[in-house]
């Protein structure tokens, strides 16, 4: 059961095929989100800091992975 996807298009792999691209160097600079199990945790780390995100912890109760919270993203040059 392919639940309506083709294969090898999960967000991750749809990362690394970018990443794998004749002149597309991002390096870590393209960041993806992914779900949906209840939980919030990284997902893939980059060369230097973290990529990938699995987002989806927004307070369902599920034994041994209750979490609550929401992302929000800062895609402006402030603090860095």
């Amino acid at each position: 059961n392919n639940r309506g996807f083709q294969a090898d298009m999960s967000v991750p792999e749809v990362h690394k095929r970018i990443q794998s691209l004749h002149g597309c160097n991002v390096e870590d600079r393209i960041k993806y989100f992914d779900g949906h199990k209840h939980q919030n945790k990284i997902q893939e780390m980059g060369q230097k800091e973290e990529v990938g995100f699995m987002i989806g912890g927004h307070g369902m109760h599920t034994i041994g992975t209750n979490q609550y919270g929401f992302a929000y993203i800062d895609s402006t040059t402030r603090g860095r």
